[in-house]
């Protein structure tokens, strides 16, 4: 199917994984497109592969419609930077939506490329058209989710955002309650999308992917939806050190067999690239989707039964790089935080990090007191990871969030994982704009970690 926006009506156009297209007669709003390529440091490929950035410049650019992006969150799988310097390269003109954040790294990269972005308040609805109104609301670790309302016909999104505790769906229920808006459509995520322990760890991952499902029964008890559309799931870990991640992710067949999916299964429908449906009549689209959704689940069952790791050509670093990468990030820290993390140390808040790495054979310690050591000789560690997995994991301040969430990277024994992230937790602090400039902030953010730590 050829994708083209020169409807007259208003419709939804599935294009893969996170991303849709909401139409109207005068406006485009495409949400968090990424449709092709890897995502995370080489670690995350999309199931279905058919979809490609020059279909939807190609269709961009044959319409005379107001074009708006939204970007939930930095993240490479819905903030995808080839699609956009494509963009560039074609002239296509863009409006980008997108939350308030502290740091400003991704409205400071779109207009650096003269991109025109409008930065959006919690709860702030915003008029696209006279059909079509935006809502946006920030959550945790630079998330957000979104509200799009089109005539009497509402579509949330949540996404990727973790709303697992009736409290916090309410809390989201209650902000559109206030403007008087109902949830016709529910999209959310309904697979794990991080690290799950060792290869021998298949009772964690089981447990993750149940809970996933669990999540999504509790939203639908508190949304009420007419259609719950699970999405945001489509991709598989693609190299070779991190495919035996895939071995208990959720599928729309491992969905339906589900207990915590019985009450909903009713109205839970899937959606393959490029299917659409009408946003004028709720109840004749509800039955369209129930109609077309075996066809969905077929497609994306068979694909993931079907996948297998990419070859990776991986690149070896030297050890001077990597100590080079500690020093600089080392800096920042004790810049930004005015030494904070070596208190934090001395007193035994936070551990030194040990992390074996395996094509150098080398166990490396870290420390904020003390610095950086190697040795050859074994003994105990808490990571082990290539050389490159760990470069990257340093040089770039989304370096060990990316790491978390690609899976590339073994724990010597279970719970290390939590050391190291207690450890680099700091690049997040960093990435999102946290520090000496901002005490105030700073101090409730690290207050929340500690109580999410306690929980």
């Amino acid at each position: 199917m050829r994708l083209s926006f020169n409807s007259t009506s208003s419709k939804l156009t599935f294009l893969n994984h996170a991303s849709f297209v909401v139409e109207t007669k005068n406006s485009i709003l495409v949400s968090d497109p990424w449709l092709e390529g890897f995502a995370f440091n080489k670690g995350w490929s999309l199931l279905d592969q058919t979809t490609s950035n020059d279909a939807l410049i190609e269709a961009l650019a044959e319409t005379n419609k107001k074009i708006f992006f939204w970007y939930s969150h930095e993240h490479s799988d819905h903030f995808a930077i080839p699609l956009l310097k494509k963009i560039k390269i074609h002239d296509i003109q863009i409006d980008v939506l997108f939350q308030d954040t502290l740091d400003r790294r991704v409205t400071n990269y779109l207009e650096s490329n003269e991109i025109k972005v409008r930065i959006l308040q919690d709860g702030q609805v915003f008029q696209i058209d006279q059909e079509l109104s935006f809502l946006i609301h920030s959550w945790r670790s630079g998330d957000s989710l979104s509200y799009i309302n089109v005539g009497d016909v509402g579509v949330l999104n949540i996404n990727d955002c973790i709303v697992a505790k009736e409290s916090e769906a309410q809390k989201i229920k209650k902000i559109l309650d206030g403007h008087g808006y109902n949830v016709d459509f529910l999209f959310s995520q309904f697979g794990y999308a991080n690290w799950e322990g060792n290869e021998n760890d298949t009772i964690l991952r089981k447990h993750s992917a149940d809970e996933k499902l669990r999540r999504l029964s509790l939203q639908n008890t508190v949304f009420e939806p007419k259609i719950i559309v699970p999405f945001a799931s489509f991709v598989y870990f693609s190299h070779p050190e991190n495919f035996y991640l895939n071995d208990e992710q959720n599928c729309p067949s491992r969905l339906r067999s589900s207990q915590w999916m019985k009450e909903c299964s009713y109205k839970t429908v899937f959606l393959k690239p490029y299917d659409q449906f009408e946003l004028t009549d709720c109840d004749a689209s509800r039955d369209l989707l129930l109609e077309n959704s075996t066809e969905a689940e077929k497609h994306w069952n068979s694909l993931f039964h079907e996948i297998a790791p990419v070859p990776s050509n991986d690149t070896q670093f030297p050890l001077e790089s990597i100590v080079s990468y500690w020093k600089k990030f080392l800096g920042s820290v004790t810049h930004q935080f005015l030494g904070l993390f070596q208190v934090l140390e001395a007193f035994r808040l936070i551990q030194p990090l040990t992390i074996r790495v395996t094509d150098l054979d080398v166990f490396v310690h870290f420390s904020y007191l003390w610095g950086i050591r190697s040795t050859s000789e074994s003994g105990d560690y808490d990571l082990s990871m290539t050389s490159e997995v760990l470069a990257f994991s340093l040089k770039h301040e989304f370096g060990f969030d990316t790491t978390l969430v690609n899976g590339r990277f073994r724990v010597s024994r279970m719970g290390k994982n939590r050391k190291a992230m207690k450890f680099l937790g700091v690049q997040n602090l960093l990435k999102n704009g946290f520090g000496y400039r901002r005490p105030i902030s700073t101090f409730c953010e690290l207050l929340r970690l500690s109580k999410r730590e306690e929980d």
